[in-house]
């Protein structure tokens, strides 16, 4: 698959995470949702965040570098989109637990930032 494709594939899986996510808040009550609806809730919030942050990240690469290898900065893109989905989905998960707190908040980024090095240092 292209890069293209790819990104296609990433807008899709926005819109899926969007719809699934937006279904469940407009249809079930979450003080009495079970753990399987919260599990789906989450992962169509990952979906949604990682769906978003791969074009965006693929854009600013392209824009802000070289534009001649526009098929270089894809994975990259993913790596790092995928790192954000996690992210955002591991604060909203910790916040539903009621156990977010800024220095919480600030050991993720920086266990984020962690596996991001740990990649670039790989290549």
């Amino acid at each position: 698959m292209n890069y293209q494709g790819g990104l296609v594939v990433a807008v899709l899986a926005a819109a899926v995470g969007l719809l699934v996510g937006g279904l469940i808040v407009l249809t079930i009550d979450p003080a009495t949702a079970d753990p399987l609806t919260k599990a789906a809730f989450f992962g169509a919030v990952f979906l949604f965040l990682s769906g978003l942050a791969v074009p965006a990240l693929f854009v600013g690469k392209v824009s802000a570098g070289n534009r001649e290898v526009l098929f270089a900065h894809f994975p990259t893109a993913v790596r790092q989109g995928v790192l954000v989905g996690t992210l955002g989905t591991v604060l909203l998960l910790l916040q539903s637990f009621r156990a977010l707190s800024w220095w919480d908040a600030l050991l993720v980024v920086v266990g984020a930032g962690s596996v991001e090095l740990a990649f670039r240092s790989r290549s």
